[in-house]
Order: C-alpha cells, then sequence, then structure tokens
C-alpha cells in the first residue's frame, strides 16, 4: 500500500466538528488514545475551508450546533465537488429515533451518540470508519460509495440500532 500524505503512519485523519469545547476536547482525546490523528473546529462555519486545506479522511460532525446544523452542513459538504468525497459520521445527544432518518438525507456513514463513556465512543467510532478501511487498504484514496446501500449503523446508543435505508442517493 502506498501511504497517503494525508495519512502519516497509516492513521486515519479525522476532523472533528462540535461548538462545545468540553465535548469537542474530549472527543479529541478519545480518538487520539485510539490512534487516530485528529483536527478540531469548534464552529460549523468555515469548515468546508478547513476540510479543503486539511485533506481529512474523515469528518465527525456534531448535529446540534448554532448557525448550521450538522446536518446541515453535512448537505452542503455532500454538494461541493472539493468536499463531497469526505466519508461523514454524526454525532448528536438527540435519540437514536430521530437520528436515523438523518443518514440517508445526509449519506452519512452512520451516528454515534454521545456518551460519558470513551469505551463505548471507541467503539461505535472503530464500528464506522471500519467501512472506510477496505477502500482506503486497497487505492490509497478512500471510495464514499463502498457499501452503498443496506443497514446503517445508529451507535452508541444504549442498544445500538440500524436503520434500513435502501438504495442511497449518490
Amino acid at each position: 500500500m502506498t501511504e497517503n500524505p494525508s495519512r502519516p503512519n497509516g492513521k486515519l485523519h479525522v476532523l472533528v466538528v462540535d461548538d462545545c469545547c468540553v465535548a469537542l476536547e474530549r472527543t479529541r482525546q478519545w480518538l487520539v488514545a485510539a490512534g487516530y490523528r485528529v483536527s478540531t473546529r469548534e464552529a460549523a462555519v468555515g469548515t468546508a475551508a478547513a476540510v479543503v486545506a486539511l485533506h481529512p479522511d474523515v469528518m465527525l460532525l456534531d448535529v446540534l450546533m448554532p448557525g448550521i446544523r450538522g446536518d446541515d452542513l453535512a448537505r452542503l459538504l455532500k454538494r461541493n465537488p472539493r468536499t463531497r468525497g469526505v466519508p461523514i459520521i454524526l454525532i448528536s445527544s438527540l435519540r437514536a429515533e430521530e437520528l436515523g432518518p438523518l443518514i440517508m438525507t445526509t449519506g452519512a456513514l452512520g451516528v454515534i451518540g454521545k456518551t460519558p463513556s470513551q469505551a463505548a465512543f471507541t467503539a461505535a467510532f472503530d464500528t464506522l470508519s471500519a467501512r472506510l478501511r477496505p477502500a482506503v487498504s486497497t487505492s490509497g484514496e478512500i471510495d464514499l460509495h463502498a457499501g452503498s446501500s443496506g443497514t446503517y449503523p445508529v451507535e452508541g446508543f444504549a442498544g445500538s440500532a440500524e436503520v434500513d435505508v435502501g438504495k442511497r442517493r449518490r
């Protein structure tokens, strides 16, 4: 495998966007401890430029943010030719039932529930980011559309759920 310059030492580069500085720092620490390379942003505004500049392998977007919600930002990023290839995982304190439909409408890989448990968060993130690894390891680039239909996990909630979204639009 040729090393991707945005992924030194094979570590996935995660861009975390969350308006809550406490949650942002906790998420950063947990991802670093799990072996990921992490960049952070406290505001949704300006995130598209950050994605272009940072070239993350995956984004973790909080849903409930002031100015623009994370799910709305995800839709905007998917329409932008310079950012549409970056996979997105949503994170939120909303109930799983409220978040399931967002997976289909945003093109997100899945949703992680905000949790005080480092082990639960890391397991949920590892489960979702594992969807990236086959495409990353074979081509050095992430194929966002690998596994583009079926069930998509809503992780990190009491009793994780799966949402059947059928064929996703590209």
